[in-house]
């Protein structure tokens, strides 16, 4: 009786490490891995896909073999360099789309099962058979901070620029003007007048008149002085006559 109830509990013992062993050979070995995986440029991978198989990620949920949610254990930053890696066991069907962040510069290394990169759309396509699902992928995005710098030495420069073409114009502006003060004791007070104005900005004929309050025969006549002493000039036909200093 003893000798039957030894053989009974190593029957129940043998079977239950069969079983045992028989879940952890499915488990390591699922059928099929196919969907999407997004990853953000904090790291996090967002994962959208079917598997016969719970692969137990952490941040991941898996419901009626579908794996979803948002993950930040898969993904590890040194440096610059971020890479990405799933380690899952083997598979007879792989078939995953990762997509990088819009903020990709460059990919470092990719290692593991066969796949194609397109890089217009930054996305990495993984598919095999009856392999380990075993995916290392190394990448590095554009520098926000760096982008920040270069945005403010394009501003430096730009203020450094217009600062130089602001006192370029300053000075040239101010050696016209001691030119003219030089030549007022030669010209009467109204055509002084006209120069003036004219020193601030050019100015219609018909308006810098009006503007002046001066009679319109002896503005023409002043305007023709000023012309023969070649200290204005005229641009442009009828009402729409411009005066401008040379």
């Amino acid at each position: 009786m003893a000798r039957k109830k030894c053989r009974g509990f190593y029957l129940l013992l043998f079977a239950a490490v069969f079983a045992v062993a028989f879940g952890a050979a499915k488990l390591a070995s699922a059928s099929y891995i196919t969907g999407q995986i997004y990853i953000d440029e904090k790291g996090g991978a967002l994962f959208d896909v079917e598997s016969d198989v719970n692969p137990q990620i952490s941040g991941l949920s898996y419901d009626n073999g579908k794996l979803h949610g948002t993950t930040q254990a898969l993904t590890q930053k040194q440096g610059e360099v971020w890479t990405f890696a799933l380690e899952l066991g083997e598979y007879n069907t792989i078939l995953l789309d990762i997509h990088l962040p819009s903020s990709l510069e460059k990919i470092i290394s990719i290692d593991g099962p066969t796949s194609a990169f397109d890089v217009e759309k930054r996305t990495l396509s993984v598919f095999d058979s009856n392999k380990e699902l075993k995916l290392r992928l190394s990448y590095v995005l554009r520098n926000a901070n760096g982008s920040s710098r270069a945005l403010i030495a394009f501003f430096a420069l730009l203020f450094v620029l217009l600062a130089f073409a602001g006192s370029f114009a300053y000075f040239k502006w101010r050696e016209r003007k001691k030119r003219f003060e030089q030549i007022f004791p030669l010209v009467n007070e109204q055509e002084q007048r006209i120069i003036e104005a004219l020193m601030r900005a050019p100015a219609r004929q018909k308006e810098l008149r009006k503007k002046l309050g001066i009679p319109k025969a002896s503005f023409s006549r002043y305007v023709a002085n000023l012309e023969k002493k070649k200290l204005i000039v005229r641009e442009g036909d009828g009402k729409n006559k411009v005066l401008k200093l040379r």
